[in-house]
């Protein structure tokens, strides 16, 4: 059965630039209203006039996509202005020579080389290329420059993965058509809208399909395509998603580890299983939350990393273990495990989590593969300079991960920060759980070691319900001797 055509309005945001998600957890509807009208924020379509665009997105985000649909729009286009396109997807060619004879040879181009008008020339996957990248960044900008193209009047659109993308290319094309005139940017997710539609396109009530996703935090898979159709896929099948936070986690962080058909048929798929990878993303998570580390440095100068990055030669070294096989951890396999759809870009030569929620969430999981014990995994997430024992702030969230992994994490946490056990697993499953949460809730406010929870906390009350709740609520209120008002 054919997909359905969804006509998705997507956004795309400097790749040095940033953008909001709502409260909800999906991207912000750029087009509403003038609030974002000078956010840089845009549409393909309002970069019709820039000369040349590189076009840059995590795996299974859309590019590929996109690029189709801006490549019609251009089509309608210039049958009002008389330019000229070409489209040539990379993955098609084996030889740079068979990729320059279709482009250079072109009657089109050739024509056009002869004329005043403007040619779009769009070149798509780059990062599927069976060619030499490399080879492509210089021997590209090279012939047109040789062929003496008028780049005044040649437009440019290139796409790629962000961690494939060329710095050397980029260098090359910005100084073809000068500096100014070269841009970068990153597609964005989706909004809660583009969602909606995309149940409703597979015949599937959106109000109950976007509860399912949002009782289990899901949002972040929901607001990628690929994830998005992974959750399709497992509502169709089952008739629910994942049933719980740490299954969905588990499976969606492993679905972004899994190459496209397309990359595996052009043998740039890389050589780790989906698990590999996913073990390795999740010593890069580890590596970074416990070291506050916000960034990763991919480039092959590692003393140019900033203070806050985490360079990707400190993942090196040692061996990992899946499925009972040890393997090394070398630079391909870190190179190939930065380049699935747990990363975006950070700017030039700098990647982050796509969603701090993978990062949280494989931290955890990471640790708790590991079987590294409760002493010294409570080490890791307390703060050294609290008498009580707290938890890092930065770390609440991982550390709810790890109480969901472990009931002798989750028994500690419960006497030290039991706020934090609210966002776990645990206490969804387990009744008893929910009532012994409830009862340290209730006596550290007594000891005035609780004050507030935030807003964000709130939203998780409703998981404590158990069939003794009423009572155990009731006995604290009416209790004098307790400090409740």
């Amino acid at each position: 059965m054919s997909s359905p055509i969804l006509n998705w309005k997507r956004f795309w945001c400097p790749r040095e630039g940033s953008y909001q998600l709502t409260g909800e957890g999906y991207l912000w509807d750029y087009d509403a209203g003038t609030y974002f009208r000078d956010s840089g924020i845009v549409t393909l379509e309002n970069l019709f006039d820039v000369p040349c665009l590189i076009l840059l997105g995590e795996p299974g985000i859309g590019k590929s996509t996109e690029m189709l649909t801006h490549f019609k729009f251009i089509e309608e286009k210039t049958r009002e202005t008389g330019d000229d396109f070409l489209r040539f997807d990379l993955k098609d060619y084996q030889t740079d020579q068979m990729l320059f004879d279709d482009i250079f040879q072109n009657t089109i181009l050739k024509k056009w080389q002869k004329g005043n008008n403007r040619l779009y020339l769009f070149l798509d996957s780059l990062d599927e290329a069976l060619l030499n990248i490399n080879v492509l960044s210089t021997a590209l900008p090279n012939k047109i420059e040789s062929q003496k193209l008028p780049t005044e009047r040649l437009f440019f659109r290139i796409a790629s993965r962000v961690a494939d993308w060329p710095l050397i290319l980029e260098d090359r094309l910005k100084s073809t058509w000068g500096e100014d005139k070269v841009q970068a940017y990153e597609l964005l997710p989706l909004r809660k809208l583009d969602v909606e539609d995309f149940a409703k396109a597979y015949n599937i009530d959106s109000a109950i399909f976007i509860k399912k996703i949002e009782e289990r935090d899901g949002q972040p898979f929901a607001i990628k395509p690929v994830t998005l159709k992974f959750l399709k896929n497992a509502y169709l099948r089952d008739g629910d998603i994942p049933k719980s936070k740490k299954e969905l986690y588990l499976a969606g962080c492993r679905y972004l580890c899994t190459e496209e058909e397309s990359r595996i048929v052009s043998r740039r798929a890389g050589n780790l299983t989906p698990e590999q990878k996913l073990k390795i993303v999740g010593r890069i998570a580890a590596l970074s939350l416990f070291s506050n580390k916000s960034a990763i440095w991919i480039g092959a100068n590692k003393d140019a990393c900033q203070e806050n990055d985490l360079a990707k030669q400190a993942v090196f070294g040692g061996i990992e273990t899946v499925s009972g096989i040890d393997f090394a951890i070398g630079s391909a396999e870190v190179s190939e495990a930065l380049n699935t759809g747990v990363f975006s870009a950070r700017g030039t030569e700098r990647l982050g989590w796509s969603h701090r929620t993978y990062a949280e969430f494989l931290a955890a999981w990471y640790l708790t593969e590991h079987k590294l014990d409760e002493a010294k995994i409570l080490s890791l997430i307390s703060h050294p300079g609290d008498m009580n024992q707290r938890l890092i702030p930065q770390l609440q969230e991982t550390s709810a991960w790890l109480a969901t992994f472990s009931e002798k994490i989750f028994t500690a946490l419960k006497d030290r920060n039991p706020e934090v056990l609210l966002r776990s697993d645990v206490i969804v499953a387990d009744e008893s759980a929910r009532a012994s949460l409830v009862q340290s809730l209730l006596t550290m406010y007594d000891s005035g070691k609780l004050f507030e929870l935030a807003w964000s906390d709130l939203y998780y009350y409703k998981k404590l319900g158990h069939a003794s709740l009423e009572s155990q609520l009731r006995s604290f209120i009416c209790d004098k001797t307790k400090g409740f008002k």
